[in-house]
């Protein structure tokens, strides 16, 4: 990533921000944010929700302004790859659907709470 494009900006949660060049060792351009910091793209912006969680300590969702998108990590379950280009395959619902109920269901109440928090100020686009 770094060699390929040395004037980009990583964006890490604060707690990323701990460990990352441990894992990567290199001295790249870090940015890190929290709950409610903005990155501007020009037209649009980036705003960030810390979401600690089962999988990681260092997660964090990210909505896109002016596109209506949110990249929740995997808040929700997504944690199935696939050579398809869209999620309507019955085989990806299936694999989402066995995540989360096995893995977090138990974590749901977070996760609605997570929810809300971020929808209080994220969703004002």
């Amino acid at each position: 990533m770094g060699e390929n494009t040395p004037q980009a900006k990583v964006i890490v949660s604060r707690k990323r921000l701990e460990s990352i060049q441990g894992h990567f060792h290199k001295d790249w351009d870090f940015q890190a944010v929290k709950t409610g910091d903005t990155v501007s793209l020009g037209e649009t912006a980036m705003a960030f929700v810390e979401a600690p969680m089962p999988h990681g300590p260092d997660s964090m969702l990210t909505y896109l302004s002016g596109r209506n998108l949110l990249m929740p990590n995997d808040a929700f379950g997504q944690h199935y790859a696939t050579a398809f280009r869209f999620n309507d395959r019955e085989e990806l619902y299936h694999e989402a659907f066995k995540y989360y109920a096995n893995i977090l269901t138990p974590f749901s109440p977070w996760s609605r709470k997570r929810s809300t928090k971020s929808s209080r100020w994220v969703w004002r686009s």
